[in-house]
């Protein structure tokens, strides 16, 4: 059996709840992901655990940068999967915890407050402002 399997599978910014849960189905089958691209995910056979995924988009960083955000998830139990490019000059960082089932769900969060949340949605493109809802049904009324 190989120990390594790629799987063409595009991420979808959009969807990123179902693609959390994607990452954590593979893991609980003991796939653990070790890269990512656009359209193909590469993972590698490990049965020894199983993880729970985080995603964070954040504006492209210099290496020193990018070493003090790492470290502020690392300190917080989070270990580094993979990055991919995100929309625009961003880019998605995939972070892992050790799935432990006596934690609370809350754990396995990296957004805790609103606003920080809705700014990581803002450079996804996921986030639709409060009003425009509203100036659409007002539109079509």
């Amino acid at each position: 059996m190989s120990t390594i399997k790629t799987v063409r599978h595009r991420f979808e910014v959009a969807a990123f709840d179902e693609e959390l849960g994607y990452l954590e189905q593979m893991s609980r089958n003991g796939w653990q992901l070790t890269e990512l691209t656009g359209l193909k995910q590469t993972y590698v056979k490990d049965d020894s655990t199983s993880f729970r995924y985080a995603i964070d988009c954040q504006k492209n960083m210099d290496k020193s940068e990018f070493d003090r955000y790492r470290s502020e998830f690392e300190q917080r139990g989070w270990a580094y999967a993979a990055r991919t490019n995100g929309p625009r000059q961003y880019s998605l960082h995939i972070f892992r915890k050790p799935f432990d089932p006596a934690l609370p769900d809350d754990e396995y969060v990296i957004y805790t407050d609103s606003e920080t949340l809705w700014d990581m949605k803002r450079h996804t493109g996921l986030a639709v402002p409060p009003m425009i809802p509203l100036l659409l049904a007002l539109n079509y009324m």
